[in-house]
């Protein structure tokens, strides 16, 4: 399976011609947000050079309705079908131990600074800071045990902070039901995944159901996941990057929420 994981996918755009690699050092500020929006639907960027940072950033990994086609081992006309039967019959993920979850092979759980440790952009001059864009923000329902799965834009507030806009749907359900009960609302941000995953997300379904379980059925075997270090959440265990975390009823300021970073997990990519 070509988007089996994100480095497979990587390599599957690379050895078509549809990967960018830039060497020159860019900034983290505007400068890759502005040659990604250039490149954006023509080729995937692998930005090796990034100013203060030994980790590269990569963008556009799948932009259009033909590259999600190709991930999903079908054509345009097939998307459809195939997407609507994943969301009717979802399939279980196989839990894998952390020695068989490279997303495990750096773990951070002290002394966590964000913008240190990971180059996250600054997208747009209006901007207030820096944002992770493409994160799949995973929540679950103490009581049925499900998952939630969605992507927000997130920006650094502090050292291990992270402020989100939570529109009224099931990621807010979900926090609304822990402000309720008096507890937290741990999560997990997660950077770094194959594009049928990152597609299932996206699913519009009734509240309980599981994206990824729906990402699981749409792939050749199931998911595999492995569960975080400092949270009750499942992730992908080929993802790149996670961050653990927690909401808690004092973070909230109006509409939007501070997740707090209790733990990191990391694969270095090169």
């Amino acid at each position: 399976m070509k988007a089996r994981t994100f480095r497979t996918w990587l390599a599957h755009l690379e050895s078509t011609g549809r990967l960018v690699a830039i060497d020159k050092k860019v900034s983290l500020e505007y400068e890759i947000a502005a040659v990604a929006k250039k490149l954006d639907g023509k080729k995937a960027v692998y930005f090796s050079n990034v100013e203060n940072y030994g980790m590269p950033v990569v963008s556009g990994i799948c932009s259009t309705r033909d590259d999600f086609a190709e991930a999903l081992e079908t054509d345009q006309y097939g998307i459809i079908p195939k997407f609507t039967e994943a969301v009717t019959s979802p399939k279980a993920c196989r839990k894998v131990s952390n020695q068989d979850a490279p997303v495990k092979e750096n773990i951070i759980t002290e002394n966590i600074d964000l913008l240190k440790t990971f180059p996250i952009p600054v997208h747009h001059e209006m901007d207030s800071g820096n944002y992770i864009t493409a994160g799949l923000f995973i929540t679950r329902d103490p009581v049925t045990r499900k998952q939630n799965v969605s992507i927000h834009r997130l920006q650094i507030s502090g050292k291990d902070k992270l402020g989100v806009l939570l529109l009224p749907r099931h990621t807010f359900h979900l926090y609304k039901q822990a402000e309720e009960e008096g507890r937290a609302l741990e999560c997990a941000i997660v950077v770094g995944v194959d594009p049928v995953t990152l597609l299932a997300s996206q699913a519009s379904t009734p509240f309980g159901i599981d994206e990824l379980e729906i990402a699981s059925a749409l792939r050749s075997e199931p998911l595999e996941t492995v569960r975080c270090e400092t949270v009750d959440i499942d992730v992908p265990a080929y993802a790149e990057i996670v961050l653990e975390g927690k909401i808690s009823r004092k973070d909230r300021l109006g509409s939007s929420l501070n997740i707090t970073a209790r733990g990191v997990t990391r694969k270095l990519f090169s």
